[in-house]
């Protein structure tokens, strides 16, 4: 059997899972050993977190509230994920869900849940220039 390895070159020799839906980077299970951690009362809760969020022009102006992604984009950051990646993690998440739907509208007869469908209706092909040869 293959030896399990975590980011850190550690040995996982257990399985331990979260039933929580937060998460307070306080652990060394997904940490490096020697990390050292703000004061609680210098890290923002949630609560404040979308407080400010709603206060910002950027928000106000757009008439945006804080979702799912806003709070999963602040954790992306935190863990230095690229900005350009971000779109595509919030995706694979959801990936179980949209195939399971379409599963779903495939093979239930009785058609119990509805979900609108999108169908593309612009143009089939559209001229464009190679990326190689734009300057």
């Amino acid at each position: 059997m293959t030896e399990l390895r975590d980011a850190h070159g550690r040995q996982i020799d257990y399985l331990r899972m979260s039933v929580t839906d937060r998460c307070d980077f306080r652990c060394v299970y997904c940490m490096a050993e020697d990390m050292t951690f703000l004061p609680r009362q210098q890290v923002l809760g949630l609560e404040e977190l979308e407080r400010i969020a709603l206060e910002d022009e950027y928000f106000i102006e757009r008439n945006l509230y804080p979702n799912v992604d806003f709070y999963s984009g602040i954790i992306l950051k935190a863990l230095n994920m690229p900005l350009n990646m971000f779109t595509v993690v919030f995706a694979m998440a959801r990936t179980a869900g949209w195939i399971s739907q379409w599963e779903e509208m495939m093979t239930d007869q009785d058609q119990r849940i509805g979900r609108p469908r999108q169908i593309y209706t612009g143009h089939e092909n559209r001229d464009y220039i190679d990326i190689s040869q734009r300057g």
